[in-house]
């Protein structure tokens, strides 16, 4: 089927600009000169019109012209001369650069006459970037398709479609009924020989810069040549039936001359296809230029009024309002007209400026917080190093009444450090009130607190003290997850989910709390007054008698700190309740041994505690160890915790749990005596004793001896 060319691409509904804007045929007191409809027209068309030199009248006045160029001699010979009236009208287009396509249709028939021909033909020869008119089509009659109002030349309908194959121009239903395509033509089958013998039509329509038209995959053509083509081709081929005597070679002749006829079409067709585009490309650079221009009119004004180019650039105008900027492109912008149109674009304008102000005001509150960060920061430097992971985030500072002053203060003028040097005196003040506050908040949440006040403060260096923080436990932070007392929460007050979310603080935890109160209690301690110091002192060695162990599987020996951890985690349903076993000393040292240094020291999350050298780059433990003892401080023998510190983050690495098995449970007495010694399976330690020691028949007691793992526990009694 064709498509409709008033829908789609080209069709002039889906543009805001009016096809009349480069439509050239129209009244042209509507339309100023210099429109894009001179564009489509190409003046250089007309002015490629020769005449010779005008012969005056005794009044002054031109009588007629003689032809310069007239070699039609079908028409007329060389001494026939231009009736004086069409001259003048033709003159009076080429020298105001009036197109001919702006001339009143009372003048055209004028232009009709065979007095012209020439002259038609000299104008397309003039200018090679025009197509000339298909065989059998004259010049006046091409300049018309060209250049003429697009309307229906059967019922007058507009949004017609050019057929540049046989000069005429159809409206959709027009075409519908006098066109037809191979797949819809069904009285022609899609391989009979009479399609490559019908010109097909080359249909096109432009829409200032938009242009579309029928592929070769869908290539329409007139109902009647089909009809007429198959006709000839049956007449043919019956008389080549009936062997009729030159039939064969008329037929030939036929084809061939039907086949130079379709080729020349398709040639012809390439030619248009090219100027369609150029003129589309003309259109659309000069129609960008007109409105370009307009719109730079229309910036200068709204700087006039205190805006900038780049709201102007930026804002989106609504189509109401850039409707009227294409139609008047070509008109001037005087205060009146501005006047008018301001109401429609300013409000788009409007809204920019304010995103603008916005965003700077933005930006200019960014850059003041980070003006007082820097000012906490180098007062940070200043404290002493084993304090800075017990300091307030940054955000705290930031929303105090001393710095939010600053912060927001209504002008435009920067923030600097020297205005910030008054407030900066309140920061020890301020940091000192916010850990009374954090302190008293962590300390009201523990069951001893419950019903004192003010609470004890004391309670936060208890085993039990535990607490989480929720957004770590729904993350892969795992440190967040069990804080036990005040030395472990306060580092991570600083974790930045606490500044908006899970009601900014941490939370109690009262499965580390349980956990916490059964492990004190298996040591045999008080849980209201054992220190979370005292049970890291002991270094003991726990298991968890919830877990499932057997003579095959191994379990987890863990420091009491990851027992709390792990019956944290582990909310099903084997660990409602925590039981724990304790390892004897031989097993703890086996376990200790086999565990290895703790890997936090491998860190970078070190530095001095006598300078705030390491203050922006920390360093490894082991590295600052070596570093310290060569330090300007003249200590021989470094020690953690009061010459070197670690700086306790929110992602402080984990120790791995050490594997455990309950049949290693031998101690080889015949290698040498250690603080930590090996514990075998009873397979292994015959082995062992057999090939290192060359014993072959070891006796227990003397040569290796059975030892108590568990030294106490809630485990229950083995099967």
């Amino acid at each position: 089927m064709l498509r409709d060319p008033s829908v789609g691409p080209g069709s002039g509904k889906i543009d805001d600009t009016p096809f009349s804007a480069v439509q050239p045929v129209h009244d042209t007191a509507t339309e100023p000169s210099g429109s894009a409809g001179d564009a489509r027209v190409d003046m250089d068309f007309l002015l490629a019109y020769q005449f010779a030199p005008i012969t005056p009248s005794s009044s002054g006045e031109p009588t007629e012209v003689r032809k310069n160029v007239f070699t039609d001699d079908d028409h007329q010979d060389e001494n026939e001369v231009v009736p004086s009236a069409n001259f003048m009208t033709v003159w009076t287009l080429i020298t105001t650069k009036r197109s001919l396509a702006r001339a009143k249709r009372a003048q055209m028939p004028s232009l009709e006459g065979p007095g012209f021909v020439p002259t038609w033909a000299a104008a397309f020869h003039g200018n090679e970037s025009l197509p000339n008119p298909p065989a059998g089509i004259s010049y006046h009659k091409w300049a018309d398709v060209l250049f003429g109002r697009l309307n229906c030349e059967t019922c007058g309908a507009a949004f017609a479609v050019i057929d540049f194959t046989f000069a005429e121009r159809r409206c959709y239903d027009c075409a519908e009924k006098a066109l037809t395509t191979m797949d819809d033509f069904e009285a022609c089958a899609p391989e009979s020989i009479a399609w490559t013998l019908i010109k097909p039509c080359y249909l096109s329509v432009l829409f200032r810069s938009n242009f579309y038209h029928f592929t070769p995959d869908n290539e329409a053509f007139r109902i009647a040549d089909i009809t007429e083509t198959m006709e000839l081709v049956r007449q043919y081929e019956r008389k080549i039936a009936d062997s009729e005597e030159g039939a064969k070679e008329a037929y030939d002749a036929f084809k061939s001359s039907r086949l130079a006829m379709v080729q020349s079409a398709a040639e012809h067709k390439e030619v248009c296809d090219e100027w369609i585009k150029q003129i589309s490309e003309d259109i659309d650079s000069d129609y960008q230029a007109a409105y370009d221009k307009s719109y730079n009119q229309i910036t200068r004004y709204f700087i006039r009024d205190s805006y900038i180019r780049a709201d102007v650039s930026q804002a989106s105008f609504p189509t109401d309002a850039t409707t009227i900027i294409k139609a008047s492109r070509h008109r001037r912008w005087t205060k009146s007209r501005w006047n008018r149109i301001k109401p429609l674009l300013e409000p788009a304008v409007s809204q920019i400026r304010e995103e603008r102000v916005r965003a700077e005001r933005l930006a200019l509150i960014d850059a003041r917080e980070k003006i007082v960060r820097d000012v906490f920061s180098k007062f940070k430097e200043s404290t002493l190093p084993a304090t800075w992971s017990y300091q307030p985030p940054a955000y705290t500072i930031l929303g105090s009444e001393h710095f939010r002053g600053l912060i927001n203060d209504p002008s435009d003028l920067p923030l600097t450090a020297e205005k910030c040097s008054e407030a900066a005196e309140h920061l020890p003040q301020l940091v000192e009130q916010w850990t009374r506050e954090k302190m008293c908040q962590l300390a009201s949440f523990l069951p001893s607190n419950a019903s004192v006040d003010p609470p004890n403060l004391f309670d936060l260096d208890l085993a039990t003290s535990v607490f989480h923080c929720l957004g770590s436990a729904r993350s892969s932070i795992k440190a967040g997850r069990c804080l036990i007392g005040w030395d472990g929460a306060a580092p991570h007050l600083r974790c930045g989910a606490l500044q908006n979310y899970w009601d900014r603080r941490l939370h109690f935890c009262q499965r580390g709390f349980d956990a916490a109160k059964a492990l004190v209690e298996l040591l045999e301690l008080d849980p209201a007054t054992t220190l979370a110091r005292d049970v890291d002192f002991a270094d003991h060695r726990f298991l968890c008698a919830n877990c499932p162990s057997s003579e095959s599987k191994w379990t987890k020996a863990m420091l009491w700190r990851d027992c709390v951890l792990h019956f944290i985690e582990s909310e099903d349903d084997s660990h409602t309740v925590p039981r724990w076993a304790l390892l004897s000393p031989v097993a703890r040292d086996d376990v200790k041994r086999r565990g290895g240094a703790d890997p936090y020291v491998y860190d970078s999350d070190w530095c001095c505690n006598h300078c705030p050298a390491h203050w922006e780059t920390s360093v490894i433990g082991l590295v600052l160890f070596a570093i310290a003892r060569n330090c300007n401080h003249e200590i021989g023998h470094p020690v953690e915790g009061l010459d070197f510190i670690y700086f306790v983050s929110t992602g402080r690495k984990m120790r791995q749990p050490v594997a455990f098995s309950e049949i290693a449970e031998y101690l080889c007495h015949e290698c040498p005596s250690r603080k930590a010694r090996r514990l075998y399976p009873l397979i292994s330690l015959l082995r062992h004793l057999q090939d290192k020691h060359t014993i072959r028949a070891p006796v227990e007691g003397k040569n290796y001896k059975k030892v108590q793992l568990v030294l106490q526990s809630t485990l229950p009694p083995r099967s």
